[in-house]
């Protein structure tokens, strides 16, 4: 009998604090992004503002794409890449030069550094070392 109390105890508190675990993710996370673009390259107020305004929409186009449950897995993709390619283009508008290279530079530093992880494991394209003698 206690044993049963304290398992519905158990998880009459892990339910709470799960469900309460999804509020914290409200709207700080999109700006987030953001926040490291003006950080990272400079940008000025001007810079910033229409940045927010350009990585908002973004995301909410985004999300509606993720939530279209109706749509094709191909037409999600195509419409997504299509999405990716504006955002990129309205993203050069905003930057200067500068700002432009080195942005593209932390793109594929960021590619570059998870890259190795994913591709090196067996399995995914690299052949298995093989087994040396031991005898």
């Amino acid at each position: 009998m206690k044993k049963n109390v304290m398992l519905a105890a158990l998880m009459l508190v892990s339910t709470l604090l799960f469900a309460q675990r999804k509020h914290h993710h409200d709207r700080k996370g999109h700006d987030r992004p953001t926040e490291f673009m003006k950080k990272e390259l400079l940008l000025t107020d001007d810079q910033y503002a229409k940045v927010k305004s350009i990585n908002e929409n973004f995301m909410k186009q985004f999300s509606a794409i993720r939530k279209d449950t109706a749509m094709s897995q191909g037409k999600a993709h195509a419409q997504t890449k299509k999405l990716r390619d504006n955002h990129q283009a309205q993203l050069r508008s905003v930057l200067n030069d500068p700002q432009w290279a080195k942005w593209t530079e932390l793109k594929h530093k960021g590619r570059d550094h998870k890259s190795p992880s994913r591709n090196n494991r067996p399995g995914r394209g690299q052949v298995k070392p093989e087994h040396e003698d031991r005898g």
